[in-house]
């Protein structure tokens, strides 16, 4: 059974505060390994552009749609259109590729480090953040889809204090991987 999107993590927590509001991770296999032993985050391909889905699509396509129909979800809102922001877009594709490889699903990494840490490593000074994880959904459709059904997606998909969005999509096989990780620059 394909993973229900985590609910989302809003505005930064108190450092004491590990987890968004009903996060749940998904229980960790271990690092991903190939049955030759080498590390597949390490083979040389980029999943961004060159590895295409079912579908067809590269994750860069299906990043572009992610935020093509976010957008059209917030203008029946009557919220303004997200901009992309390279720096939210880093923070997103880390998060997804990192996630992918070593095969955990959570918006905090094993180590601790927060959606909240890894916009700012981005050099993103936001004054508010959310962030948005997904795993299986085969296309961009399905994913906003999912997304939307859930309250608390949707209810960061649907802020209209936010005026930036990354998006970090991860094709490997033991995904896809989607992430969102919206902000309001300072």
């Amino acid at each position: 059974a394909r993973p229900t999107p985590t609910p989302a993590r809003t505005t930064p927590a108190p450092p004491d505060r590990r987890t968004g509001a009903g996060t749940r991770e998904r229980p960790s296999g271990g690092p991903v390994a190939r049955r030759d032993g080498t590390d597949p985050h390490r083979d040389g391909t980029d999943p961004h552009r060159a590895r295409t889905d079912r579908t067809g699509g590269t994750a860069a396509d299906h990043a572009r749609r992610v935020v093509d129909l976010v957008n059209a979800e917030r203008a029946e809102a009557g919220c303004p259109a997200l901009r992309v922001d390279a720096r939210l877009q880093r923070a997103a594709r880390g998060h997804a590729d990192d996630m992918a490889s070593r095969d955990y699903y959570a918006h905090d990494t094993p180590e601790g480090r927060s959606a909240g840490d890894r916009i700012e490593a981005a050099d993103y000074r936001g004054s508010t953040w959310a962030e948005n994880i997904h795993r299986g959904p085969e296309d961009p459709d399905t994913a906003v889809r999912d997304w939307m059904k859930s309250p608390g997606h949707r209810a960061n998909i649907l802020n209209c204090a936010f005026r930036d969005i990354g998006v970090g999509v991860t094709l490997r096989p033991n995904g896809p991987w989607w992430v969102q990780d919206f902000g309001a620059a300072r």
